[in-house]
Parts: C-alpha cells; sequence; structure tokens
C-alpha cells in the first residue's frame, strides 16, 4: 500500500485594510493549532503587551513564519523577505492583521464554488410534442 500524503492547504489571506497587500500562508496541524491556541489567547495583540506574555508572542511570531510562503510587502521599494525577520520588521497593526488573517483563514469554512453553469440551450427533443393518448 502507498502512502497518502497529509494535504496542507495554501491559503490565501484577506486583509481588507491593506488594499493590494496579497500573501500566502500554509495550514498548520490540529495539534499545532491546539498548542498555539494559549498564545494567540493571551492578550498579545492588545495595545500593550505585558512582559510574561512575549515568549507566548514569539511563539505565534515562530509558527507563522513557519508557514509564511510568500507575499509582494515592499519597504522602500525593496522587497520585504518572507520570514522571521521580515515579520519582525513589521509594524505590530499589519503583524496582528496577518497573524488574525491567518488563523481565520485556516477555521473558516471553504467559500462554496462558483455556481454551475446553465447548462446551454435546452434540447430541440425536450419540446417536441407528443401525443397522449
Amino acid at each position: 500500500m502507498t502512502g497518502y500524503q497529509v494535504p496542507r492547504r495554501v491559503l490565501d489571506l484577506e486583509l481588507p485594510s491593506y488594499p493590494g497587500l496579497t500573501v500566502q500562508a500554509r495550514s498548520i496541524s490540529m495539534g499545532q493549532v491546539l498548542e498555539l491556541s494559549p498564545s494567540i489567547e493571551a492578550r498579545i495583540f492588545g495595545p500593550a503587551i505585558a512582559p510574561e506574555n512575549l515568549p507566548h508572542l514569539e511563539k505565534v511570531l515562530a509558527a507563522f513564519s513557519a508557514a509564511l510562503i510568500g507575499w509582494n510587502l515592499t519597504e522602500d521599494g525593496q522587497p520585504v523577505p518572507a520570514d522571521a525577520t521580515g515579520l519582525r520588521s513589521l509594524d505590530p497593526d499589519l503583524f496582528r492583521a496577518l497573524v488574525l488573517a491567518w488563523i481565520d483563514a485556516m477555521v473558516q469554512v471553504p467559500r462554496p464554488l462558483a455556481p454551475p453553469s446553465a447548462g446551454g440551450e435546452p434540447s430541440p427533443e425536450l419540446s417536441i410534442p407528443m401525443e397522449v393518448s
């Protein structure tokens, strides 16, 4: 029996507050989500980060940087690397938006597919009158 590769979704993150920014990241395992949950819930995205929450912030940064595939982010005309160094260079509001969009994309139900085609014109045979006895 051949092995089945566990699929990891590639997520296109939605960032309505940053029009034009495109970001792709991978999903993570359920175990990783469970490990990361206390760090996300530790109020690391409030107006101020308490010193005791810095390890939580580091955990989130490490997990997101490992999942980050790429982006079109630049600063002063130069590409910002899509890695931990690039994430550390971001404004805290942008970092928060990226992480929250990533989490939302992982837990949301996928969007429905586009509606199916109407199938074109009806078959002429369907409109042929038939005798009823």
